[in-house]
């Protein structure tokens, strides 16, 4: 499942060489707890496994959001008058 999520975000950032990082085993450990979640209404830590850090997790995400939010329009512009 982490190989997964590794794949997802090699296509989300369009790098390929990125390796497995502590952020990557933690988004696992949340998609495993939430399945547990679901199927017996328990989180890991009650099934004897490492708890996820969720925390961490919704730090990256607001980290990438952030990232994202760029002015399509400047770059646009930047690229009209610097690319012949």
């Amino acid at each position: 499942m982490s190989n997964d999520v590794l794949h997802r975000v090699h296509r989300q950032t369009l790098n390929s060489t990125l390796q497995m990082t502590a952020e990557i085993y933690n988004k696992t450990l949340i998609r495993i707890e939430d399945m547990c979640l679901l199927m017996a209404n328990k989180v890991l830590s009650c099934l004897g496994m490492t708890a996820p850090n969720r925390h961490m997790h919704d730090a990256l995400n607001h980290e990438l959001q952030r990232k994202q939010q760029y002015d399509i329009g400047a770059l646009a512009e930047t690229v009209r008058t610097n690319v012949p």
